[in-house]
């Protein structure tokens, strides 16, 4: 809480700045471990079901890896590329 002049009012501090981070990168890992565990493209709503998380941040963390290669979209499923030789 911090005030000024009788007036009192509530400040939001992060405990851990790199913590939001953190949590991204965490959430991107476990969604690459997850597809790659089943071995086979999984929906979203599998993807859901299997990390637990909102539909948003999944969303955002699909964008992210499709973005960067690291996974790609077929029809309303996402994988794992297979490297080609």
């Amino acid at each position: 809480m911090t005030g000024d002049e009788g007036h009192v009012h509530l400040v939001i501090a992060s405990a851990d700045p790199h913590g939001e981070e953190a949590a991204v990168g965490d959430l991107d890992r476990r969604l690459l471990d997850a597809i790659a565990r089943t071995g086979h493209s999984l929906s979203r709503s599998e993807l859901r079901a299997e990390l637990h998380v909102r539909n948003e941040r999944l969303g955002q963390a699909l964008t992210r890896l499709a973005a960067t290669g690291a996974i790609i979209r077929s029809g309303d499923r996402w994988a794992v590329p297979v490297p080609t030789f």
